[in-house]
C-alpha cells in the first residue's frame, strides 16, 4: 500500500509541476518596462500585468498554429484601427499606451508550459519608444494545486512512518 502511495504521489507532482513553469523571455533594452503575460489553463484566460514604469503602445503575441478562439474575441479590448485577433495572432496599438489588460478566455484552455513556450512569440512597444521585456508564466488552476499539496503530504507521511 506505502509504494503504491508513494507512486502515486510522484505521478501527481510529476504531472502537476511541469504547470507551474513556462516562460517567453524577449530581448529588451536596458531600461525597459517589464510586463508579465499570465495564463489560466483551466479557463483559457490571458492577463497581461504591466510593471507600472512605461505604458504598452505595440503588444503583438502570435501562434505557429491556431491556439486563439476566435469566439471568444476580447472585442471591448480590440476597438482601434489596426487591432487584430485571429486564431494565430491577437495585435493591439494604442498610440496613447496602455498598462493591465485582461484579454478574458482568448486561448484554447489546457495549453501546457512546453506548448506555450514553443508556440507562441511576443513582441511590442513601450510609450516613447524601447521593446517589450516579459514573461509568460502558467497560472495552474486550484484543483491543480490542491493535487499537489496532497501528493507532497502523502510523500511527507509516507516518510515519517518509515521514520
Amino acid at each position: 500500500m506505502r509504494k503504491i502511495q508513494f507512486a502515486l504521489g510522484l505521478v501527481l507532482v510529476a504531472c502537476f509541476s511541469g504547470l507551474v513553469n513556462a516562460q517567453i523571455s524577449t530581448a529588451g533594452k536596458t531600461g525597459d518596462g517589464v510586463f508579465s503575460i499570465a495564463y489560466y489553463p483551466e479557463t483559457g484566460g490571458l492577463v497581461m500585468e504591466n510593471d507600472g514604469t512605461a505604458a504598452v503602445t505595440t503588444f503583438e503575441l502570435v501562434a505557429s498554429e491556431e491556439l486563439f478562439v476566435v469566439d471568444n474575441k476580447p472585442t471591448a479590448l480590440l476597438g482601434g484601427l489596426f487591432d487584430v485577433f485571429t486564431g494565430v495572432k491577437l495585435f493591439k496599438l494604442d498610440p496613447a499606451g496602455y498598462s493591465d489588460l485582461d484579454w478574458g478566455p482568448v486561448l484554447k484552455p489546457g495549453l501546457t508550459a512546453d506548448e506555450l513556450g514553443a508556440k507562441l512569440k511576443l513582441s511590442g512597444s513601450h510609450l516613447g519608444g524601447g521593446a517589450l521585456a516579459g514573461d509568460l508564466r502558467v497560472v495552474p488552476e486550484p484543483s491543480s494545486m490542491v493535487m499537489i499539496a496532497l501528493g507532497l503530504l502523502g510523500l511527507v507521511s509516507i516518510r515519517r512512518k518509515r521514520s
